[in-house]
């Protein structure tokens, strides 16, 4: 019926090997606790770096006169649009090397959203 080195002539293995079982039943519960460990140290990772709150850089905001100004000093860029979009004040600014930004606002403060390189305007084409 039974083979191997523990088989006692029908009696459990337990009673059969006796030190043997447990050292194999203890090796066992070892490698359980392992895999569970491991498998709980790498949801905690995983929920670690998605659900943490990403660092962007704050936008620059201030007076719409001082943001226009410090464009035009340091870019060379002037408005050449502006206009309402939804209750905000959308200003778009470009410079004759191709530099632009868009800022967004209330009127009195913005914020730069948006900035780039090789703006050019398409002239209806």
């Amino acid at each position: 019926m039974g083979q191997g080195p523990c088989f006692a002539g029908g009696l459990p293995p337990r009673q059969a090997c006796g030190d043997q079982y447990h050292q194999g039943v203890g090796e066992m519960k070892r490698a359980w606790a392992v895999l569970i460990a491991c498998i709980a140290l790498t949801l905690a990772a995983i929920t670690y770096l998605t659900i943490r709150p990403a660092h962007a850089d704050p936008l620059p905001c201030g007076p719409v006169p001082v943001l226009l100004k410090s464009l035009a000093d340091l870019y060379h860029e002037f408005a050449v649009m502006s206009g309402d979009a939804t209750g905000r004040q959308v200003i778009i600014l470009k410079s004759d090397t191709g530099t632009f930004s868009v800022l967004l606002g209330n009127g009195k403060v913005a914020c730069l959203v948006l900035s780039g390189e090789k703006a050019q305007f398409d002239n209806g084409t």
